[in-house]
């Protein structure tokens, strides 16, 4: 698989795709590299029937196996073929009744493609099969919540908390359904018992936060962070904390807390890692380099920060920047907005071809990400590739709302 994985880097989708049929020959039935074959056809342009094929020849050899049928929903699910990927999960059901799996998948694929009432059913058909599963009861409470049977939604969670008291998430998303449902005096009571019934831990404290911070209640907000940061020192809670604090306007207090939990935590690259997003998103490139290395230096394999990194040095012109995108994509190949600043790094820093392959792929495995897309278009015109590129871009000016991806679109269209 990683040789495959190679080839496709190098733009060599045609090896690709022959190293997977070579394998296949000796075992024409195996169920990974059948999986595999049709991984490297979506990642390398190959048309949605081809990947289709792959996947049903992975069905056909393997009729008793689960995770051919739950990629073949998943690829249509990717493609936006909502009709297609409920037929294939209802088609997936029928063939395994009592295989709790497929049932969880076919509420999923309801859900997603709006069919609310029937992923309420598949959910409760899920509940039925595991009585005894938080999982489960989790999975109908959310159908339950987003139809707005809010007190449907409350039962589910609180029966998932009986079978496991501890579980943070459902205790999370029970107050969260106290707030949706207009009710955030009762999702600051659930706080507050947990407060009670567990006085060293910082959930309770951590859940009232979330509720006054949904309300912008920042100073009530931060007293309960703090608090929560007071009896466990998690990273997650430190940066919310710090965040709301900044909120408030309090700039001095947040810059007191980053200082003791860096001083405190030296290891902890949590904190770094949300500095170095935020001053992404507020375009302050030099900055989030500098948060983002000492990210590094305590995760060297995070692919999401050396993803990260890799963009703002793009956008620095640094050069430096196709080293950490090549690393992050060698964490994760198949991973779109990974492989998209990959190959953007490349065509930005000169090398166009194997950036715009790199950038094929991505818009192959996100084929919705309008963001990608106009990447791939980019690259194409820069390539001289003008018809490929239009046709790109006519798509993507086409968009039903105003953005400025669609401005940038008819900009280009205009220039061709």
């Amino acid at each position: 698989r990683n040789l495959a994985m190679l080839d496709v880097e190098e733009q060599k989708p045609e090896d690709a795709r022959k190293r997977y049929e070579r394998m296949l020959e000796k075992n024409p039935k195996d169920e990974l590299l059948l999986m595999g074959l049709a991984e490297v056809l979506a990642m390398t342009g190959h048309s949605p029937d081809e990947v289709k094929a792959a996947i049903e020849r992975g069905i056909a050899a393997n009729p008793t196996a689960v995770r051919p049928r739950l990629a073949l929903v998943s690829y249509y699910l990717q493609l936006g073929d909502r009709k297609s990927a409920l037929a294939a999960a209802q088609t997936a059901k029928e063939a395994f009744r009592n295989e709790p799996q497929m049932v969880e998948a076919l509420g999923a694929t309801q859900l997603a493609a709006g069919e609310t009432n029937q992923a309420l059913d598949s959910f409760r058909q899920l509940v039925q099969m595991q009585p005894q599963s938080p999982a489960a009861l989790m999975r109908l409470a959310e159908a339950q919540a987003t139809v707005k049977d809010y007190q449907g939604a409350i039962d589910s969670l609180q029966s998932a908390l009986r079978i496991q008291p501890d579980d943070a998430m459902a205790w999370a998303n029970l107050a969260k359904v106290y707030f949706l449902s207009g009710r955030p005096d009762d999702a600051i009571a659930e706080a507050r018992k947990q407060q009670k019934e567990h006085p060293d831990r910082g959930l309770g404290y951590t859940l009232e936060a979330e509720v006054f911070a949904a309300q912008k209640k920042w100073p009530e907000a931060a007293n309960a962070y703090g608090e929560s940061l007071r009896r466990q020192p998690l990273p997650i809670v430190a940066v919310r904390y710090y965040s709301t604090l900044l909120k408030m306007g309090n700039k001095a207090q947040a810059s007191v807390l980053a200082d003791r939990w860096l001083k405190e935590n030296p290891k902890d690259p949590t904190f770094y890692i949300y500095l170095g997003e935020q001053s992404v998103l507020n375009k302050d490139y030099k900055d989030a380099v500098a948060s983002l290395e000492a990210a590094l230096k305590r995760d060297p394999d995070n692919a999401q920060v050396l993803n990260n990194l890799a963009y703002a040095l793009t956008e620095l012109g640094d050069r430096r920047a196709t080293d950490y995108a090549e690393r992050a994509f060698r964490q994760a190949p198949n991973n779109a907005s990974i492989v998209d600043t990959y190959g953007w790094a490349l065509v930005r820093t000169g090398d166009g071809g194997k950036g715009t392959e790199l950038l094929r792929v991505a818009s192959n495995l996100a084929p919705t990400n309008d963001e990608i897309r106009l990447h791939f278009a980019q690259a194409l015109l820069k390539s001289g590739d003008k018809a490929s590129a239009r046709r790109e871009l006519e798509k993507l000016s086409k968009a039903e709302s105003a953005s400025s991806v669609r401005a940038e679109a008819e900009k280009l269209l205009a220039g061709i």
